[in-house]
């Protein structure tokens, strides 16, 4: 056989030892049985590397007789003949000749053609036809001719490459293992998720993708042991308990006691905010509407599109007249309000092209630019003072927002990267808040938008930073933390990302609600996530564990990557 740095194009039809069987052209008879000459039936019982074919123009058993017959011929009817059917004074020599190349023609056509006899090999045949059904097998008019039809036999073996267009001639390929236009079958995790399997879902864009969070795509992440069935019957209840908290104006609110909502305070710890603090209806909505979104369910496809539909109806009708663009921070408001909504938009739009989110989110990145403080940053009004969080939710929203190219004037980006580099230590593997202070939170954003700016988890900086979160572990009630942390391990695919992810996944699913009106949610006790109560914290635990799929890996093949 040929060395497998040299494949041979004839090698690559398989055979079946000691036997070969004719496939028809569709059109031609099979050839007769025809004894094969003693060199050639060995042959038979494996594959011919096509190094040892003989040379079609002196067939070594044609020359073997070649001698015999010319004594023969001019010894004359009296000499004896040889033994066997060429005793036959009826048969004339040069029709044995004829014979013999006949068969020898046909075996190498057959050794050459012919697929193994249990149907595996492959027979190429010519999509033409014809309407003579007595057509003769062959035609043989000299030597010449015999080489030609040889060659051609040969060449019907060779692999084609090249596209037929249909006024040539068609390629078929007749194996029952080959599957020209495979079928998806349906995913196991349809049923329970109702997201569309359309390829849309996993959207190819310039510098990055979002992942396929199409049933099939959440299927593959169970399937690789990213995700596992019980993890995403949990992304399922959540989103049944978020679509069960919709208020009929299509938005959400973090306010679950609120008499007028859809809870009306059936659900405990609805919100806690002892600083008072601005929590905007369009954050909760923009929440809300990224669960849904993160799991394949847009305003045009999935068992939740008309949820995803109303939620952003109502985001468009939350504009504030502005200047400077279009406002979603909500009435007494902050930019968290806006960057969430925006973010959310921006991901809907990315998804599906829908071209009339197109002027509403090009509003939303206006305003984003304009609010924008001297330092780089975002704060909770436009223009003051910033912090990492605030940043975060900004950032991704306008990096989501460039995969259908809205883009941001061109010192926002640099900007906000020269401020969160004024974030980090001494030796920029950690970050903080508002000031250099490192936090485990705060790094794991830090982390996650400097993988946003361009930067490689090979360098010693971010290696440092992800080691330090990977050793960390997750946190049993920072969900916040748990979000960054999982996006930077996925992003920079470090090799902690599964030990960290199957830790926090297990407590998750330990951790949900599955009795009464709760069921499908959650809630831990924790500073910053009572502001946000019930609604926040069951929205960003079904992100935590979209992770797999929601994006494909910066640190991926394509570089650079936008998102």
């Amino acid at each position: 056989m040929p060395a497998p740095s040299e494949p041979s194009p004839r090698s690559a039809l398989p055979a079946e030892a000691g036997s070969r069987r004719w496939k028809s052209d569709g059109n031609l008879p099979p050839p007769p049985a025809v004894a094969a000459p003693p060199a050639v039936a060995a042959a038979d019982s494996a594959p011919t590397p096509p190094s040892a074919v003989p040379p079609a123009s002196d067939p070594p058993s044609l020359a073997a007789h070649a001698p015999a017959l010319e004594r023969e011929e001019s010894a004359g009817e009296t000499q004896p003949r040889a033994a066997g059917w060429l005793r036959d004074d009826r048969v004339p020599a040069w029709l044995v000749s004829l014979i013999l190349h006949m068969a020898v023609v046909l075996l190498l056509a057959m050794l050459t053609v012919g697929g193994g006899g249990d149907g595996r090999g492959e027979a190429l045949r010519l999509g033409w036809t014809s309407d003579e059904s007595d057509a003769p097998l062959m035609r043989l008019e000299s030597e010449a001719n015999e080489l030609e039809q040889a060659d051609e036999a040969t060449a019907a073996a060779e692999p084609i490459q090249v596209a037929i267009s249909p006024d040539q001639m068609t390629l078929q390929v007749d194996s029952p293992t080959a599957k020209p236009n495979p079928v998806v079958p349906d995913s196991p995790l349809r049923a329970l998720s109702g997201g569309s399997d359309a390829s849309s879902l996993m959207v190819n864009l310039a510098g990055g993708r979002l992942g396929d969070r199409s049933g099939a795509g959440r299927s593959a992440a169970v399937a690789s042991g990213a995700a596992t069935f019980e993890s995403e019957a949990a992304v399922d209840d959540a989103l049944r308990w978020l679509a069960a908290h919709q208020h009929n104006d299509g938005g959400w609110s973090f306010r679950l006691d609120d008499p007028h909502g859809p809870c009306q305070g059936e659900c405990k710890n609805p919100l806690k905010n002892p600083d008072d603090a601005p929590t905007p209806r369009t954050a909760a909505t923009g929440l809300a509407l990224l669960a849904f979104l993160g799991a394949g369910h847009t305003h045009q496809s999935g068992e939740y599109s008309e949820t995803v539909r109303r939620g952003i109806y109502f985001l468009r009708g939350q504009q504030l007249p502005s200047d400077y663009g279009v406002d979603l921070r909500s009435t007494q408001g902050s930019m968290y309000g806006h960057g969430i909504a925006s973010f959310a938009l921006a991901e809907a739009f990315a998804l599906t092209g829908d071209e009339d989110l197109r002027d509403l989110l090009e509003g939303a990145t206006m305003y984003s630019a304009w609010a924008q403080n001297r330092q780089g940053g975002w704060g909770y009004q436009p223009g003051g003072p910033g912090d990492i969080t605030l940043t975060a939710w900004q950032i991704m929203a306008l990096k989501t927002a460039e995969q259908r190219e809205i883009s941001s004037p061109t010192d926002v980006i640099p900007r906000a990267k020269q401020y969160v580099l004024s974030l980090a230590n001494p030796e920029r593997n950690r970050y903080g808040y508002k000031t250099p202070e490192p936090r485990l939170s705060t790094t794991a954003i830090g982390l996650v938008l400097m993988l946003y700016f361009g930067h490689q988890p090979g360098e010693t900086e971010m290696t440092e930073g992800l080691d330090w979160i990977a050793f960390k572990g997750p946190s049993p009630t920072d969900v916040y933390y748990d979000y960054y942390a999982m996006l930077a391990l996925h992003h920079s695919q470090h090799f902690g990302r599964m030990d960290f992810a199957r830790t926090l996944r297990d407590h998750l699913l330990a951790t949900q609600a599955t009795e009464g009106h709760e069921a499908g949610s959650w809630h831990f006790v924790d500073r910053y996530g009572s502001v946000g109560g019930r609604l926040y914290t069951t929205a960003m635990c079904a992100l935590i564990l979209q992770t797999p799929y929601r994006y494909v890996p910066l640190s991926g093949s394509e570089k650079p990557f936008k998102l």
